[in-house]
């Protein structure tokens, strides 16, 4: 069975204008878009009109925690069934958003990397998931928040070696983790530690983006403090996640980073 979709205007995000009564035809089985055009559209068996709507490709959200509830703001003490239960909820509001495609970065339990296998395996459909797992962090540090009913485990893995570093990064790896976060300094949201708290020796983020790169990871760094924020840069990392507190000379250092990987890649800047 064919489905046509038409008189709708559509965004392609590659025109900055919205193109006027375009139409496109899906396969129902596969849900795939076999043809796209504008005016004039074919007959098809099934037809819907989208006057007055539009149309656009899915949204990227790059940095989302699916374990939280943006209303309780409840981050410890959380069983791994109500953290499921909040990111099977925040997966529905997303896709309901138009939102396709998101990288959480940092699940307590595992459950961003158990629900994206789901996916794998074509249980679970929806919001694209790509999993961290459990953040990497420091004894008492921006992700030692208690979890579990009864409080035995944390939201990250304490490290505090680069070895164990290295066995928390590979345990993610073993596990399914596409991307590896690490709290490279303290944050807002927890009670024992400062923004500019810097939270990993340069040794430590250095073994991290290693063990990351080297196993088809890549590694995001939770950096609002300066000093945090620059040692992450130096050591490699492929993200600063929200570089509140960034100096100038580390943006000219990120920019001229990007510049040289352009002409290396040979791609445009």
């Amino acid at each position: 069975m064919k489905t046509l979709y038409k008189n709708f205007g559509l965004f392609d995000g590659e025109k900055a204008e919205t193109q006027p009564d375009a139409w496109f035809i899906i396969d129902d089985e596969t849900g795939e878009i076999e043809k796209l055009g504008f005016k004039n559209a074919p007959d098809t068996e099934k037809v819907v009109d989208l006057a007055g709507k539009f149309v656009m490709p899915g949204l990227i959200n790059t940095h989302v925690h699916l374990m939280m509830n943006a209303i309780t703001n409840k981050l410890e003490y959380l069983s791994e069934a109500e953290v499921t239960f909040t990111a099977l909820n925040n997966l529905k509001e997303a896709l309901k958003a138009g939102v396709t495609y998101v990288r959480d970065c940092g699940c307590a339990f595992d459950v961003d990397i158990k629900l994206h296998k789901l996916q794998e395996e074509g249980q679970l459909g929806g919001t694209e998931i790509v999993p961290s797992g459990r953040p990497m962090c420091i004894t008492g540090g921006h992700a030692d928040f208690t979890e579990g009913i009864d409080g035995e485990t944390t939201w990250g893995n304490l490290v505090d070696s680069p070895d164990e570093m290295r066995h928390a990064v590979r345990r993610e790896f073993k596990l399914g983790a596409k991307n590896i976060k690490v709290m490279a300094t303290g944050g807002v949201m927890s009670s024992t530690d400062q923004i500019d708290d810097v939270e990993f020796s340069m040794e430590e983020l250095k073994t991290a983006v290693e063990e990351a790169h080297t196993k088809h990871m890549t590694i995001a760094a939770h950096a609002e403090g300066t000093v945090g924020i620059h040692n992450a840069i130096l050591a490699g990392v492929d993200s600063i996640e929200h570089g509140c507190l960034i100096s100038d000379d580390d943006i000219e250092l990120m920019a001229n980073f990007i510049i040289k990987l352009a002409t290396f890649n040979k791609i445009p800047k």
